[in-house]
This record gives C-alpha cells, sequence and structure tokens, in this order.
C-alpha cells in the first residue's frame, strides 16, 4: 500500500488494467496501491502516456480494473452492479480537463449545475433551484448567467460550472484531472484559490491529477510519481521536491521552469527519450534506459516500492540518491 492513512476515503489495491493493442496487449496500471486520506489532496503526476488517466477512470469507476480492488468506505466496489454501485457515485464527483466538453451544450448554466440532483432524485423543484443559486454563488459564478449556455461563457465561467455540478451531490472526494491546464495562467491561479478555499470550507478531499508539478506542490499533501503504469515514488509532498529518491521524479523537478538572475531557466527533457513506446515493456527497470545512474542492475532486475525513512520509492540507487542529498544539504 503507497499510504499508511488512519482515516482511508478510497483505497486502489494491487490495480492492473490491460488493453488490447495490435500487438500483444498495452499495460496502463501495473500494480498500483494508493489510499486517498480524508481532508489530504492527493497529487498523481508523470507525463503523457504514464497511466495517470486510466488510474483515474478507475478511481471514478468508470472502467473495472484487470485486476485488484477499489475500496471506498471500507466497501469493496469493484464489482457491483450500476444499480448498487450509484449510491456510492455521489460520493465521488469528477472535474475534467476540458470544461466546454464536459458540460452539456444543450442545458443551461443552472440545468448543468442542478444535473446530478435530478439523477440522484434530491429534493424537489424549489430544493434544487435553491441549492443551484448556493452553488453558483459559492463558485463566484453571477445569478445573471442563470438562463446562459455553456458556449456563452469564458473558460473560467465553465470550469466553475463543472466545479459547482461536481460539488452539487456534497461529495467527500473530487477528482481533477489537468484541471486547469487549459486555462490561461490567471485564470488558473483564481480557479486553483478557489479549490483550496472550497477544500477548506466543505472539507473536501482531492485527487489531483497532472503532469504540472508546479500546481501538485501548492495544492497536494502527498504525491505519487508514476512512469510507465506504475508508482515509482511516493510521500510528502514537501520531503518529496526538496529530495526526490528517484532520477525521474528528480527529472521532472528540473524540468519546472524558473526564473533566474539569465533569465527563465530551459527546459531540460525528462531523461534520454528512446524509441520505445509507452505500451512496451522493458527488462529489469523501466526507466533505465533513461536514467544517467543505470547500472547492471537495473538493466537485469525490476525494482520493487520499498520505504526508504518516510518514502516509498522503486529505485536500486534510491539511497545513493538519498546519501547525495544529506550531503549536499
Amino acid at each position: 500500500m503507497a499510504s499508511l492513512a488512519s482515516n482511508p476515503l478510497a483505497q486502489l489495491e494491487h490495480i492492473c488494467k490491460t488493453f488490447p493493442a495490435q500487438r500483444g496487449e498495452v499495460v496502463a496500471c501495473d500494480d498500483i496501491s494508493l489510499t486517498v486520506t480524508k481532508g489530504q489532496s492527493l497529487g498523481v503526476v508523470g507525463e503523457s502516456g504514464s497511466g495517470k488517466s486510466t488510474l483515474v477512470r478507475i478511481l471514478l469507476m468508470l472502467i473495472p480494473p484487470t485486476s485488484g480492488q477499489v475500496w471506498l468506505h471500507g466497501h469493496d466496489v469493484t464489482h457491483l452492479p450500476e444499480h448498487r454501485l450509484k449510491p456510492f457515485r455521489r460520493h465521488v464527483q469528477f472535474v475534467a480537463q476540458d470544461p466546454l466538453s464536459a458540460l452539456m451544450p444543450n442545458l443551461t448554466v443552472a440545468e448543468n449545475i442542478a444535473e446530478p440532483l435530478w439523477i440522484h432524485k434530491v429534493g424537489d423543484k424549489e430544493s434544487r433551484r435553491k441549492t443551484t443559486l448556493a452553488l453558483m454563488e459559492k463558485v463566484g459564478l453571477a445569478s445573471e448567467l442563470w438562463n446562459s449556455f455553456p458556449s456563452e461563457l469564458s473558460g473560467g465561467q465553465q470550469q466553475r460550472v463543472v466545479i459547482a455540478r461536481a460539488l452539487a451531490l456534497m461529495p467527500e472526494l473530487i477528482v481533477l484531472d489537468e484541471a486547469v491546464s487549459s486555462l490561461d495562467v490567471s485564470i488558473q491561479a483564481q480557479i486553483l484559490n478557489l479549490l483550496q478555499t472550497l477544500k477548506e470550507d466543505m472539507e473536501l478531499t482531492y485527487v489531483f491529477i497532472s503532469h504540472n508539478l508546479a500546481v501538485i506542490r501548492l495544492m497536494c499533501e502527498q504525491t505519487a510519481v508514476m512512469y510507465k503504469g506504475r508508482i515509482i515514488e511516493f510521500g510528502d509532498s514537501e520531503a518529496l521536491f526538496a529530495h526526490p529518491l528517484h532520477p525521474y521524479t528528480q527529472a521532472l523537478i528540473d524540468s519546472i521552469p524558473a526564473f533566474t538572475a539569465q533569465g527563465v531557466t530551459p527546459l531540460r527533457a525528462v531523461g534520454r527519450r528512446t524509441a520505445e513506446t509507452s505500451g512496451s515493456t522493458v527488462a529489469g527497470c523501466p526507466y533505465h534506459p533513461r536514467c544517467p545512474l543505470a547500472s547492471e542492475t537495473c538493466r537485469r532486475e525490476r525494482p520493487e516500492l520499498r520505504w526508504i525513512g518516510d518514502r516509498q520509492v522503486a529505485c536500486h540507487h534510491a539511497e545513493t540518491m538519498n546519501a547525495s542529498q544529506v550531503v549536499s544539504g
């Protein structure tokens, strides 16, 4: 288990997911275990093709895992039929990357927000109207937008509608998949501030899926780093960003642009790219073709996720990384 939580809200246990391909199968998730702790935010980071979006769909119970279990509030919901799964869906809601495609274009702002209430038969017409108005106010949408359609709104307004809709059923857990990546930088800051305020006011729990480490560092107490369908490092966000124990995590952090005396630092490629595809298999450590520390052991043996202090890391050279950072610190 990639987290020892005293108050688990959701748990993924040994999740594997494969998809058929022309030549064999693609492994999207490879033996992933995660615990989402109530009241905390978990960030899942990695480059495109690392399996983040597949993991989200499994957590949201939109697709079943090939193997493994999904738990919500201590209940195994992995194989529940739809009619028994529906009550659990109220507890987990979703905010997508593209707000316009996530909204129903032929419904007004009010109708989009109230849609979950109708689906789950919550309240009557008048109570739904009051709830919708309250949600619009909570996310910063003017009541004058009540009868507007999604196409008439700005990107930031559209995302506020999506967030209001996600809050309609009073969920405990909200999963956000690249939820601000399609917005302008200034609007991103507004939405992130809104999400943080909502978390505190409504005692929400977040799972952020992103390739933007700056967002994860700002918003999440815990971070899981994925590479080729596996979690390769997991731990407290502050410690992980300050002292990464996996070369891939270090490369991701090094790729964050920063202002220096020489200007904006150039983006460094995240490891040396190879011709392999995201679904191909590599003997030994999956990262070794791109790793500057790769040894014969890395090429031969696949590292298991193991504890080093308060961190979990899948790297044969994690102790070396740790020791070098202690010396340099």
